[in-house]
């Protein structure tokens, strides 16, 4: 749990609200041998998607930061929209990829839970990326027609 709470510092803020919640439920195995070229596969893409999440949330802090000092509409914003949409999605739907993977092929078995649980979480994540997408072609829309007016004034 300790590289957990530093890598991700919501990490604390999203165990006092919900305590009963695991962040990760997993059992790695170590085998005379060591431990299983799949789980080391598991773990080192599981540490890309957080690298994707907080490069994402970066880019979130970036776009903040340029629409409180300049223009809500330009192509700096655009382009901040598409990567913190891209990077959301790609993140939220490979975890989900993963998890489910994962779950299939340790227990041969798939449950989703009422109440949070780790699906509901990262489907939340992936459908935040696509909205981030859709704003991303909104505003663009938006800045076409802007730089049309300002051609015909």
């Amino acid at each position: 749990m300790i590289p957990i709470v530093i890598f991700f510092p919501g990490t604390i803020l999203y165990l006092i609200f919900f305590p009963q919640q695991t962040i990760f439920k997993t059992n790695i195995p170590i085998e005379s041998n060591g431990i299983p070229a799949l789980y080391i596969l598991a773990l080192f893409i599981g540490f890309l998607e957080f690298v994707l999440f907080f490069a994402g949330f970066h880019n979130l802090r970036q776009l903040s930061k340029h629409i409180l000092k300049k223009s809500l509409i330009s192509k700096t914003s655009v382009n901040y929209l598409k990567r913190i949409g891209q990077f959301f999605s790609i993140s939220g739907g490979s975890s989900l990829v993963l998890l489910f993977l994962f779950n299939l092929i340790k227990d041969s078995k798939v449950s989703i839970e009422f109440g949070i649980s780790n699906y509901q979480l990262l489907l939340f994540l992936f459908i935040i990326g696509v909205f981030f997408l859709l704003l991303n072609q909104a505003f663009d829309k938006a800045l076409k027609i802007k730089s049309e007016n300002d051609l015909t004034v």
